[in-house]
């Protein structure tokens, strides 16, 4: 019987390797490799072939195409762990602890918030608990985590950081206001849905959560409310105003008819009101029927931040 110290692989998904820019607290680290690298490591940790983890990476989007690298996310767990030869016994209580607080609560909760910053399905994707014989990692125990693909990478600029890490500072989850919770699942469902039409409408739930208090009037009170809290210059209300109606159009005839003519354009548009109604809403301190209230009062160039203050 032997002592190992437990070491920590998350493979993320839909990211490039800007993510490794990003400073992640209580001893994550973000990295990349090379596919050639990265599998050399991960054939011998997974003892599969390289066909299989080819598979793999590709369903779980961890594969950053355009740089043909493969990002994921390190750490390791400070108390050295028993085990017997050929690892047929070892002590779950490190990792189990280290999996409840630092892994689901921290870390998936972090990548949860970057995808409320902005647009983009960073996820978890598998993860894996290891230590080292001879430099060889011998797997201790693993986990898979569904994952949808995204278009577009989640890429982090160099200036965003501050801003990304302001952020996470500020807002803590889950919400308090249960409303602002429930848009919140409904934004996060809209990435988990799969196809177009499923997402819009989990999106246009969050909306409606947000900004219809009642049963009549939705796609003017939901258009006028967005754009009036969104809006900070005429064009901007107006925009916002003409959008937001053509998209709840597009729902009344999803429906009502069954007429999905939902595109990812129009998936990502809601989405991005959708994120910013939520971070507004949210930063305020004011409940949402407080915020209706301004903003029913109100015109569309005034903005809520001008109207509280």
């Amino acid at each position: 019987m032997s002592k190992h110290k437990i070491n920590f692989i998350g493979l993320l998904s839909n990211v490039d390797s800007s993510i490794t820019n990003m400073e992640f607290e209580h001893g994550f680290k973000a990295e990349s490799l090379s596919m050639n690298e990265f599998m050399d490591f991960f054939s011998t940790l997974r003892c599969s072939s390289t066909s299989d983890i080819q598979r793999d990476l590709l369903t779980g989007s961890c594969i950053s195409f355009s740089e043909n690298r493969v990002c994921f996310i390190t750490n390791s767990i400070e108390d050295e762990v028993e085990t017997k030869t050929g690892n047929d016994f070892i002590s779950a209580l490190p990792y189990i602890e280290f999996e409840s607080k630092l892994v689901n609560q921290y870390l998936e909760n972090t990548l949860l918030l970057m995808r409320l910053f902005k647009e983009g399905n960073i996820r978890l994707a598998s993860y894996y608990y290891y230590y080292l014989i001879d430099s060889k990692p011998e797997r201790v125990a693993s986990m898979h985590r569904s994952s949808s693909f995204s278009l577009k990478p989640y890429t982090i600029n160099n200036n965003e950081i501050p801003e990304i890490k302001s952020f996470l500072e500020k807002t803590k989850i889950p919400f308090k206001n249960t409303l602002y919770q429930l848009a919140l699942e409904n934004y996060e469902l809209s990435y988990r849905a799969g196809e177009n039409h499923l997402a819009f409408l989990s999106l246009m739930i969050s909306l409606e959560t947000l900004f219809n208090p009642s049963e009549t009037e939705l796609t003017y009170r939901i258009s006028r409310n967005i754009a009036t809290l969104l809006g900070n210059k005429n064009k901007a209300s107006s925009t916002i105003y003409e959008d937001v109606k053509k998209l709840y159009n597009k729902r009344s005839k999803l429906i009502h008819k069954g007429e999905n003519k939902i595109t990812t354009d129009d998936l990502i548009l809601l989405r991005a009101y959708v994120r910013d109604s939520i971070k507004a809403m949210n930063t305020k301190g004011l409940d949402r029927d407080k915020i209706l209230k301004i903003l029913h009062a109100k015109g569309f160039y005034e903005t809520l931040f001008l109207l509280i203050c």
